[in-house]
């Protein structure tokens, strides 16, 4: 919370409007668990088995307009206003709000932490492919690459966690 006060005060400082912010994903594992906090559209998916799920939920208004129906999921992949985030660290008025979802960890479990840029590029099932790399290939590098390759329009930014 120290960071996102530092980054009011900061751009403050700089000048009136003025917004330093930052989405944030982190995700925690301990005894079997974990839990995933976040503020922003940086997200985190699990693949498990064959199956890929967004854990988090993005804090943006394309998201907004998909749950109150007036977009579909589809329609807001390529809404102008698809970059308007709704909370990150360093911008509002109040206090940083950070969402938290937590769930059980099984063996074989892959996590993917990552920033926008990868996941606006990708599609779930190639998220899901590459995250299968095989032992020895590094999927972490496989994203990125891939995200680069489709010339990512934002940072790209990616970690893999696997459960052993």
């Amino acid at each position: 919370m120290a960071v996102h006060e530092e980054l009011l005060d900061e751009a403050e400082r700089r000048g009136p409007g003025l917004v330093m912010a930052s989405t944030v994903v982190v995700m925690m594992a301990r005894d079997g668990h974990y839990a995933v906090l976040w503020a922003g559209d940086s997200r985190v998916y699990r693949l498990r088995g064959d199956v890929l799920s967004q854990v988090t939920r993005d804090h943006s208004l394309v998201q907004e307009l998909v749950d109150s129906g007036e977009l579909t999921p589809e329609q807001a992949e390529a809404h102008p206003q698809a970059n308007i985030i709704t909370r990150a660290v360093g911008a509002g008025d109040d206090a940083l709000m950070l969402d938290k979802v937590t769930g059980e960890l099984m063996p074989g479990d892959r996590f993917l932490l990552c920033s926008d840029g990868l996941s606006k590029c990708l599609p779930d099932a190639e998220i899901a492919g590459l995250l299968r790399a095989p032992e020895g290939v590094e999927p972490t590098e496989l994203l990125i690459s891939a995200a680069l390759a489709r010339h990512a329009s934002d940072n790209v930014t990616a970690v893999v966690v696997a459960v052993d």
